[in-house]
C-alpha cells in the first residue's frame, strides 16, 4: 500500500465518510468481478469515523493497525513500542517486516527440508539395520544346522 504524495494530498481532502464510500464502492466492484472472493467493507454509518479529521488520518490509523497485526503474526507479540509519525514511516516499517518475514519463511523451509532429509536418512539406516539383522540371523541359523561357508 505504498501511497504517493499525490495520493496523500487527495486523502487529506476527503472526509472519512467519503473515503469509506469510495473504498467500499471499489471493494463491491471487485467482489462483483470475483464472486468466489471475499472482502470486508468500511463502516458507512454517519459519524463512524468522526474522531478523524480527514481520510489521511484514517488511512494512517489503518496502516498502523495493519503493521501491528503483521508484526504479531511474524513475532508472536504486538509491537506496543512502535510509534510512527507518518504514513511513509509505517510503509517503510511494513516493507522491512515483509523482507524479514520472507527471510524467516525461507529459513523455516530450509529447516523443514533438513528435518525431512534427516528423517529419510534415519529411516534408511533403520531399514538397512533390519536387513543386516535378518541376514545375521539367517547365517547363524544356517551355521547351527551345519551349513558351512555361508
Amino acid at each position: 500500500m505504498i501511497t504517493t504524495q499525490t495520493e496523500q494530498a487527495r486523502l487529506a481532502t476527503l472526509t472519512p465518510a467519503q473515503y469509506a464510500a469510495e473504498s467500499n464502492a471499489a471493494t463491491r466492484a471487485w467482489l462483483k468481478a470475483n464472486p468466489e472472493g471475499w472482502a470486508t467493507v468500511l463502516d458507512e454509518t454517519p459519524g463512524a469515523y468522526s474522531e478523524y479529521a480527514n481520510a489521511l488520518e484514517l488511512v494512517f490509523e489503518f496502516a498502523c493497525a495493519g503493521f501491528s497485526d503483521f508484526y504479531k503474526e511474524v513475532h508472536g507479540i504486538r509491537p506496543r513500542w512502535a510509534r510512527f509519525d507518518s504514513l511513509e514511516a509505517v510503509e517503510a516499517a511494513m516493507e522491512s517486516l515483509s523482507v524479514e518475514a520472507a527471510e524467516e519463511a525461507q529459513w523455516e523451509a530450509e529447516r523443514a527440508a533438513a528435518r525431512e532429509k534427516e528423517a529419510a536418512e534415519a529411516m534408511e539406516a533403520a531399514r538397512l539395520e533390519v536387513i543386516r539383522t535378518h541376514e545375521e540371523r539367517f547365517l547363524d541359523t544356517a551355521a547351527s544346522l551345519g551349513f558351512q561357508g555361508w
